[in-house]
């Protein structure tokens, strides 16, 4: 995935090229293969920034994912999106966090008291 995919690649596309990364972030987390789910970070990072670089702040279409029926998919999405949507996307961390399904749930978790402490600021 290069800069210039990135930036010619129309929204619905890097929408669905993150929810593939997702998947793929999954798929290694039950592999305990943390080399290959901090490769594809680096991708869905990229993609984010780029949707954020877009006119109208394009992260808003990440919105939707909250409701996706993975749970990485979700926590990514609604760890993308609090800067834009917080109480909805603080609303599904606290859900996954409750959910006790791990390891996303230590994950929402640390992020949400992370917040509540001041040590993240979302942008």
């Amino acid at each position: 995935m290069t800069k210039a995919h990135l930036s010619s690649a129309p929204t619905p596309q890097l929408v669905a090229d993150f929810v593939a990364l997702c998947l793929q972030q999954q798929d290694a987390l039950e592999d305990y293969d943390v080399r290959r789910y901090n490769k594809i970070y680096v991708y869905v990072r990229a993609i984010v920034d780029e949707l954020k670089k877009r006119d109208g702040d394009r992260r808003r279409d990440l919105l939707p994912l909250c409701r996706h029926e993975n749970i990485q998919v979700r926590l990514t999405a609604a760890q993308k999106t609090l800067a834009l949507a917080p109480a909805e996307a603080r609303a599904v961390l606290e859900r996954i966090r409750d959910s006790g399904e791990l390891p996303q749930a230590l994950d929402a978790g640390m992020m949400l008291l992370a917040i509540d402490q001041g040590i993240y600021t979302p942008s």
